[in-house]
C-alpha cells in the first residue's frame, strides 16, 4: 500500500476524483512554497502548478507528490482505505510503503500548520501563551511556527506518522488480528527519525508494526553490512531476532 506517495509529477492524474484533483489541500508542501503560496486557495490551479514545478526542479529530493502525513483529514482517509482492503480481500498481510514525509522540508501545507498550532497549544512548555508570543505579540502567522519551535516541529511530524500507523494497526487488530503489518523504512535510523520523521524503532518497540524492511539499496557489500550492524545506530536489533 503506497501510503503518502500519490502521484508522479511527470504524469499527473486526469480523473477528477483522484486525490490530487479532488483534494489538492491534502498535498504536502515544502517550506520553499509556504511564503509564495500564502493566501492562494489550494484549489486554484496555480497551487498545484507551483508544487509540480518545484517537485520537477527538485527531483533529486522528492519522488513525486505526497499527501500530508500531518493533516488529520489525510489520516482519516487512509484509515478508511486500509479498512476497506482488510475487510474486502483475503490478505495475509499489508506492507506500508512511503509511510514517511518526503523530506524534512515538508510539510508546510495549511492543514498541517494548523494541526501543529493546535498541537502546540496543548504542549507542555508552549501552550496558548507561547503561541500568542509568535502569532499575536510577535506579529507572526502559523507559517512562522516551525521556525519558532523547531524541536517541537520535528516531534510533531514524528508523532503524526506514529499516530497514523497506530490507527492502521488498530484497524488490523479489530478486523483481522492475525494479519501482519509491515513497513518499508530508511535503514539509517537517524535519517528515518529526524529527516523523514519515521521513528520505526519506536514502532517496533510498541508493536505498532510486526516487521520493518530497511531499504538498503546498494551494490556495496561493506556498506550493506554496516547498515545492518546494530552498533551503527545504537539500536538493539537482537531483541527482535
Amino acid at each position: 500500500m503506497n501510503v503518502h506517495l500519490v502521484a508522479s509529477y511527470d504524469l499527473l492524474p486526469v480523473d477528477p476524483g483522484h486525490l490530487v484533483n479532488a483534494h489538492p489541500e491534502w498535498l504536502a508542501l515544502p517550506v520553499d512554497l509556504a511564503g509564495p503560496l500564502a493566501g492562494t486557495d489550494p484549489r486554484d490551479p496555480a497551487w498545484l502548478g507551483a508544487l509540480v514545478d518545484w517537485s520537477r526542479r527538485n527531483a533529486d529530493q522528492v519522488e513525486g507528490l505526497y499527501s500530508s502525513p500531518a493533516n488529520p483529514a489525510v489520516r482519516a482517509h487512509l484509515v478508511r482505505v486500509l479498512e476497506e482492503l482488510v475487510r474486502r480481500y483475503p490478505l495475509d498481510g499489508l506492507h506500508l510503503d512511503y509511510v514517511r514525509h518526503p523530506s524534512d522540508r515538508f510539510d508546510h501545507s495549511p492543514g498541517a500548520l494548523h494541526a501543529f498550532e493546535g498541537w502546540l497549544a496543548t504542549h507542555p512548555g508552549v501552550g496558548a501563551a507561547g503561541l500568542r508570543g509568535v502569532t499575536n505579540g510577535g506579529g507572526g502567522t502559523v507559517r512562522d511556527l516551525p521556525a519558532a519551535f523547531p524541536r517541537e516541529w520535528t516531534r510533531f511530524r514524528q508523532e503524526a506518522l506514529t499516530d497514523l500507523v497506530s490507527e492502521l494497526r488498530a484497524v488490523v487488530d479489530r478486523v483481522d488480528p492475525g494479519m501482519l503489518l509491515s513497513a518499508a523504512v530508511f535503514a539509517d535510523l537517524v535519517t528515518a527519525r529526524d529527516h523523514r520523521f519515521q521513528p520505526w524503532d519506536a514502532w517496533l518497540e510498541a508493536g505498532v508494526v510486526d516487521v520493518v524492511a530497511p531499504m538498503i539499496y546498494t551494490p556495496d557489500d561493506d556498506r550493506f553490512a554496516r547498515q545492518l550492524l546494530p552498533l551503527k545506530y545504537g539500536w538493539a536489533w537482537d531483541k527482535y531476532l
